[in-house]
């Protein structure tokens, strides 16, 4: 019951954004050529972050029939905001609300590393895709932060297929935003940089790898 909510409410956003997107975002939304070649119905989405509306960006300008194959799409998110409107809607429960409507896999507090990716882990094991973003934080400058290891592991104990992402906000004025979206091909990690037998050097050379991805869609 609770995935069919999850569903209902994904579609009914898609719906909505469409109107939203037209009036607030004078949007680019670019697809390489291969984007859709051998592609999964269970991914691993990772992109650079740049508002906290990014996964509803990111999520609802998929064409309409891989959207619909992959919701409901576990975004792996955060309860703690450094923005005061964030902290503010976070304090009347609205955060909880919308996480629950959504589906969404709230980072747990106090956690080890394990603790905090094994909820992303099952969800695939559930047979689920997932929304990761790897900066860990919003980045307003114009560039992309350093990735950090989640992603990595995650993919080394799912092999679940990866999809790079990236947002870039060109300009705004007092209304809309323009901003660019381009996704890349499913991707993987390969095969030499997880036989690193270091794991430091393994999970770093990894998520570089994956961010020098994100980078060149970045800088397209």
């Amino acid at each position: 019951m609770k995935r069919f909510i999850n569903q209902t409410v994904f579609f009914l956003t898609y719906v909505l954004y469409w109107l939203y997107r037209r009036l607030f975002y004078s949007a680019k939304i670019n697809f390489d050529p291969h984007f859709k070649n051998n592609f999964s119905d269970q991914i691993i989405i990772i992109s650079n972050h740049k508002s906290l509306l990014d996964a509803w960006h990111v999520i609802n300008n998929l064409p309409f029939q891989i959207f619909i194959r992959t919701i409901p799409i576990r975004v792996y998110a955060t309860k703690k905001f450094d923005h005061k409107i964030a902290k503010n809607i976070n304090r009347i429960k609205l955060i909880d609300l919308l996480h629950c409507l959504y589906g969404a896999i709230v980072i747990p507090k106090e956690s080890d590393f394990e603790a905090k990716i094994k909820p992303l882990i099952q969800a695939i094991i559930k047979r689920e895709s997932v929304l990761i973003f790897p900066e860990g934080r919003v980045i307003n400058e114009d560039n992309i932060g350093e990735f950090k290891r989640g992603v990595v592991e995650v993919y080394t104990q799912t092999k679940c297929p990866i999809l790079p992402v990236s947002i870039k906000v060109v300009k705004s004025n007092f209304i809309r935003k323009t901003i660019i979206i381009n996704y890349g091909q499913t991707t993987s990690i390969p095969s030499d940089i997880l036989d690193i037998p270091l794991a430091e050097n393994r999970y770093r050379q990894a998520a570089e790898y994956l961010r020098a991805i994100v980078v060149k869609l970045y800088n397209v």
